[in-house]
């Protein structure tokens, strides 16, 4: 009898610590949520809702919470874009590009702020190298306009703590800087930037121009310009036959004014010279000319039979032309 007692009383004692550690897990979820909730790991919290189990008693109350996640979720990401471009416009890159990497942490499938962080690195570096290439060219220019001076003190002068060779030495060292930003201009095809650095390196100090460096860019941006302008003048001409097509659709269906307003958007952007498009504007012309005096006749013939609105209509058509 003694021993069932005792087995009642500790049967007892596990249900009601069983019972206790479920209630302690379930308000332990519900706080460990919302504390993740609190410091905007919106990631964290939602994996933890995702693994629990179907089968306990706190599923369905987490699952509840998984819409208002996700709504805060959304205002977040929003308030960060917000807050990021803010700093961006203020100059502020690196406190930008931090506040993105870290909300890209806290949530999940961060597309936005991925892509809004990929375009701040590149802005941010191209803002960089701008800068740098700024600072070369600030140096060129004081070395320019300061060289002379340099002589003259040392002519004057033997002890002046700057001697001819070290000015030369400065010449040379911005001058190869400015071939090296030379190079990375014409790798991205900005030949008209490679062409001012190396117009200004040759400036720094006249040798390079006769180097082998200096002339093998020259070269290259030469090519580069050629195949440009060949592309360029290929895709105009394709252009301008489109347009010379829709022209000619236009005039075989008398639509005259559709034409003169066709052939004015091709004169507008190709020049009236071209020989193609002075007989394009003859033929219409004429055409033109045909339309207008017959409309301006018929016109006349309906008035005198005091038919006005005919009248009226013909020399809408002259208008028009």
């Amino acid at each position: 009898m003694k021993m069932v007692r005792q087995t009642i009383l500790l049967l007892t004692i596990l249900a009601i610590s069983g019972c206790g550690g479920l209630r302690f897990n379930f308000q332990d979820d519900l706080s460990y949520v919302d504390a993740l909730l609190k410091d905007d790991k919106y990631a964290l919290a939602l994996r933890h809702i995702e693994r629990q189990d179907k089968n306990s008693s706190n599923y369905r109350q987490l699952q509840q919470q998984k819409p208002l996640i996700l709504q805060k979720l959304k205002r977040y990401e929003r308030r960060t874009l917000a807050q990021s471009k803010k700093l961006v416009k203020a100059q502020k890159w690196p406190e930008a590009i931090e506040l993105l990497e870290r909300a890209i942490e806290r949530i999940p499938d961060p597309k936005k702020l991925t892509r809004e962080l990929k375009r701040q690195e590149h802005a941010r570096d191209e803002e960089i190298l701008r800068l740098r290439y700024q600072i070369v060219v600030h140096k060129a220019y004081t070395i320019r306009r300061d060289k002379k001076l340099y002589l003259s003190l040392y002519r004057l002068d033997s002890d002046a703590s700057i001697t001819p060779d070290d000015v030369q030495d400065d010449a040379e060292s911005i001058a190869q800087e400015l071939l090296e930003w030379a190079e990375k201009d014409i790798q991205h095809k900005e030949t008209i930037n490679a062409r001012k650095s190396l117009k200004l390196a040759r400036e720094t100090r006249a040798e390079i121009g006769r180097s082998s460096q200096f002339k093998s860019l020259i070269n290259t941006i030469q090519q580069i310009e050629k195949r440009r302008s060949s592309a360029i003048k290929k895709n105009r001409k394709i252009v301008l036959d489109r347009q010379i097509q829709d022209f000619n659709r236009l005039f075989k269906q008398e639509d005259l004014v559709e034409a003169q307003a066709t052939l004015k958007k091709i004169e507008k952007r190709f020049g009236k010279e071209p020989k193609s498009i002075i007989k394009l504007r003859q033929q219409l012309d004429r055409t033109v000319s045909r339309r207008i005096e017959r409309h301006m006749t018929n016109g006349k013939q309906f008035y005198s039979k005091e038919q006005i609105e005919y009248a009226i209509n013909e020399w809408g058509h002259v208008l028009l032309l």
